[in-house]
């Protein structure tokens, strides 16, 4: 039997690792991770000291310890851009004057990630207004936005929905460079969180959207994106977390149906027959009419996809072909839209694919290995890329 050996450092030997890094890296900018959970302070972290000489060169720093108080010190990080935030605290009583505005000058990231209650930010002036980049992964609530309010330079943002999140009173809050926005709700949250999120933030530059929901039973609802000014999203993550049943299915399509600018979409967990067939452009049906890119390479197997795999192969040609017999060219304000009619059978001469089609999509390795010839000619047409692998769905 092979037998392990656990090796700890002591104080000394971190402290000359330690210098003996500093003394080879010279001049140059430096990214750290302070993680010590028995520490209360950083002062009592042994290697705090040679590191401290440094802290004008560092650009990136994640700490990860007890309680927020151990960042109570009096130096100036001159240089740090990039900040994240651990901490299992949920007390009141914490100290965040490292974070002060004038203590940070060029910080442009925050990311926090803990326990701490949105209230405690009011003891201290943060630096909201040149932050670029802002992550909430504890629980946002309406102390939070009334941060974002003063952060009028973000353009990149991602908040998590917790037992916190209830009304937000009505408030708005226009947040115009906004391009980028990944949300999350947790199994906790409120019934229709991100609907409300929604009604809340006015975001007119939003491309690039991410919405997460934890698993849990039940029905989830989508948001409506035009009741922020989201006309011009082109990029699409969502992960699932959805029971299985027609409710959801046909929730998230009516949702995509206000999506008609996507060309990147990405889809986690569980699909429904139904809702491929509802993903498959027919005349009358033109949901995500400019798909370029298809992901859904971390879905579940489950028996009914494996039973009607046909259907998965319409909706993907149908994102890809334009039949010579039933095209038809509508101009909208979205640009050209194209009908197509698909049959699994039918043996229809094809024409040259225009600009707007599906180019590449990412499916399930158990999806990927199918050996039938129409599968075959889906993978010599476009490319195709083979997906995590994901154990059955039960």
């Amino acid at each position: 039997m092979a037998r392990h050996r656990t090796v700890i450092a002591t104080a000394v030997d971190t402290v000359y690792r330690t210098t003996l890094f500093l003394e080879r890296s010279k001049g140059y900018p430096l990214s750290l991770a302070i993680t010590n959970w028995n520490a209360h302070t950083l002062i009592a972290i042994p290697a705090f000291a040679a590191l401290e000489v440094s802290i004008p060169r560092w650009k990136f720093l994640s700490i990860a310890l007890r309680t927020l108080s151990a960042f109570s010190h009096g130096n100036i990080f001159s240089s740090l851009e990039h900040l994240v935030i651990y901490s299992t605290r949920t007390t009141s009583n914490v100290n965040l004057d490292l974070f002060e505005a004038k203590k940070v000058p060029s910080l442009r990231v925050l990311e926090t990630r803990s326990s701490i209650p949105w209230r405690v930010f009011h003891q201290v002036s943060l630096p909201w207004s040149q932050l670029t980049t802002f992550r909430d992964f504890s629980a946002f609530d309406q102390d939070g936005l009334d941060f974002l309010q003063q952060s009028t330079n973000l353009t990149d943002l991602g908040v998590t929905l917790g037992e916190a999140c209830r009304s937000f009173g009505g408030a708005v809050v226009r947040l115009p460079n906004v391009f980028r926005f990944e949300i999350t709700e947790d199994a906790g949250a409120a019934p229709r969180s991100l609907e409300e999120v929604f009604k809340t933030l006015e975001l007119p530059s939003l491309s690039e959207l991410s919405l997460s929901f934890s698993f849990k039973d039940g029905v989830n609802f989508f948001p409506d994106l035009f009741v922020g000014g989201c006309k011009r999203l082109v990029k699409l993550h969502i992960n699932l977390g959805l029971a299985l049943n027609a409710d959801n299915s046909s929730n998230l399509l009516r949702f995509l149906s206000c999506t008609p600018c996507v060309q990147d979409l990405c889809l986690d967990d569980r699909l429904s027959v139904e809702f491929i067939v509802g993903l498959t452009l027919t005349p009358v049906s033109k949901r995500l009419p400019h798909l370029h890119i298809l992901d859904f390479g971390a879905c579940y197997r489950t028996v009914d996809l494996i039973d009607d795999t046909p259907v998965i192969y319409d909706m993907i040609e149908s994102r890809y072909l334009q039949l010579e017999e039933g095209v038809k060219a509508e101009d909208t304000q979205f640009g050209s839209m194209v009908d197509v009619t698909m049959s699994s059978s039918s043996s229809i001469s094809r024409v040259e694919r225009p600009s707007s089609c599906m180019e590449r999509v990412r499916v399930p390795r158990w999806l990927f290995f199918k050996e039938d010839q129409r599968w075959k000619d889906i993978c010599g047409a476009i490319k195709v890329e083979c997906g995590i692998v994901m154990k059955d769905a039960k």
